[in-house]
This record gives C-alpha cells, structure tokens and sequence, in this order.
C-alpha cells in the first residue's frame, strides 16, 4: 500500500514540473479586413467548399488556409476559434512577434498590413489583431474572339477566376495561358443576317453591329447555348422595322427560335497568339503539346495582354 501511495506521489510531482516548465501564453488573433471581422472559419460545408477551406482535424470546423509565423519561422500550434478568429497556442514567454501569410498556400490578392509583436508572459491570455489589404497587383487582358484561352495560376495550377477578358492579378506568382480542347464547349458567339421592312433603314444607327451583337448574346447566355471552341457559332435570323429588332420567332411565334449552329470557317479556325508586356514588343506566345503555355511571373504596373491574331 505504502509503495503505491509513493508511486502515486512521484506521478504527481513529475506533472506538476512538467507543466511548469510547460507555461505558455495563448494568442486569440483576428483577422480584419476593411475594419471588419474577416471570414477565416465556418461549420458550413458548403460555404468552407465555396471558398476552398480545410477542416480542422475530426471536427465539424472548416477553415481558411494560412501560414503562421513566430519570429519569421514557422508555426503550426494554432486553430480556428471563430468565424474571424486564430487561437496560437504554446507561445513560449518572451518578446516575439507573429506574423501569417496567405499567398503562400493560396491564389488570392490579400496581404497583411501589420504584425503582432508583444513580450509574453507564461500562462496569460493575448488579444491580438491582424489587419489585411490589398496587396500590388497587375492588369491582365485576353483579346479573343472566343474563351478559348484560359488564365491559370502557378501556385496550384487553377484557372483564375473571372478572367475570361480582363482582370487583375497578385505580382510576384506566375500564371500561364492554357488553349481549351476543341471537345470543351463554351457560350457560342453569334453572327447574324438583317432583314428589313424597308431598305431605306439601312443606315439607321440602331441597326449597327455594336446595337444587334449585345442583344444576341444576352440570348445565348440566358439559354446557355454551348458551342465548341473555335469550331462553332450560333447564327441567327435579325428582323427589323422602324428600329424595333425581333429574333426569328419559332414555327408558333410563341417564342425565339434558337440559333444554328455553323461551323467557323478553317482559316478562321487557326489562329497565333502574341503576348504583349507593358512597352515590350510582342512576342509569340507558344503552347506545348499539353496545350499549356509558357509562365510569366508578373510585376507591378506591367499591364499583360494576350492578342488573337488569325493564321494568314
């Protein structure tokens, strides 16, 4: 009996000098954007999917992914405390300083304005504040007839969201151009032919090209008219009268008769693409044969643009 209660003694003071030379403070960090709480958690499968977040080990808590620094080396006892807010724990006492990064685990524009440095003490909660802003980006624009050329990103070879003419990306990660499959399909672009009630309206302004082409594709979006890339169009009867424009209605007149589908002609089909950044001259712009092209790492105010010019 007497040997187990100093068995237990022993277990007992061996924890107790454990923990004390395990004293550390704890960080509460939040993260703020624009003077506001910035999402960084959520329980929502559907909005952690939405916005790319990884869940927290076994639980049911989803979260942004980051890189946290202690003293610029990295560090990895943190989790997510709410929907806008870090817990750091096992900071050891001491001035240090902690600083996170996003651009290193993920394609976004987001940088932090500031850092937190504090001398901690053992066993002491920490409040602490990280505010974000835009980093410096660049203008990148593709000048096609069609989507068939899409703007990937480096850092885990995605295509760049919403960048289907113009958009502006983070400096300093490489992106590339990809050409779609001819077998990928996309929202067709439109021709038309104009039929007027009377000849003498040809030259009224509200029957120009520029007037009648948003009209049509505004069609095709709505209906979601897929064509293959630089292989197809949808080609559409235009009827006219005292500017008022009607597409050819069906066999009922009850509603628009969807467009033909008409092949590109093949010499439109072949096409070169010249990369132009900032002043330089423009340089062709090659793809291999897994259609990617090569990478271009861009820099601040160096306006990009991609030009389709037709094969001669």
């Amino acid at each position: 009996m007497n040997k187990i209660i100093i068995f237990l003694f022993l277990m007992i003071f061996s924890s107790i000098q454990l923990y004390a030379k395990l004293n550390y403070a704890v960080v509460r960090l939040c993260i703020e954007k624009y003077g506001s709480p910035f999402k960084i958690s959520t329980t929502d499968k559907s909005v952690a999917k939405k916005n790319g977040f990884i869940r927290y080990k076994m639980t049911n808590k989803y979260y942004k992914k980051i890189k946290m620094y202690l003293d610029g080396v990295s560090f990895n006892k943190f989790k997510p405390y709410n929907e806008s807010c870090y817990t750091l724990y096992k900071i050891p006492a001491g001035r240090h300083t902690i600083s996170i990064d996003f651009q290193s685990v993920e394609y976004t524009n987001l940088v932090p304005k500031n850092t937190y440095t504090k001398k901690f003490k053992p066993d002491l909660l920490y409040d602490a504040k990280i505010k974000l802003k835009i980093g410096h980006v660049t203008t990148i624009k593709l000048k096609q007839s069609q989507n068939k050329v899409t703007l990937y990103q480096a850092l885990d070879n995605k295509p760049v969201e919403n960048c289907e003419k113009e958009c502006k990306v983070p400096v300093g990660i490489p992106v590339y151009f990809v050409i779609k499959s001819e077998n990928e399909k996309v929202l067709c672009p439109v021709d038309y032919k104009l039929f007027l009630a009377n000849k003498y309206e040809e030259k009224f302004e509200c029957y120009k090209k520029d007037k009648i082409i948003p009209i049509l594709k505004k069609f095709v979006k709505t209906k979601n008219i897929q064509c293959k890339v630089n292989v197809e169009y949808a080609f559409f009867n235009v009827y006219g009268d005292g500017c008022i424009i009607n597409l050819e209605p069906d066999k009922f007149g009850l509603n628009i008769k969807m467009p033909i589908k008409k092949m590109i002609p093949l010499d439109k089909q072949k096409v070169k693409y010249f990369l132009k950044i900032a002043d330089k001259k423009p340089k062709l712009y090659k793809f291999d044969a897994d259609r990617k092209g090569q990478r271009i790492t861009p820099k601040e105010d160096e306006v990009i643009i991609l030009n389709e010019e037709m094969q001669q």
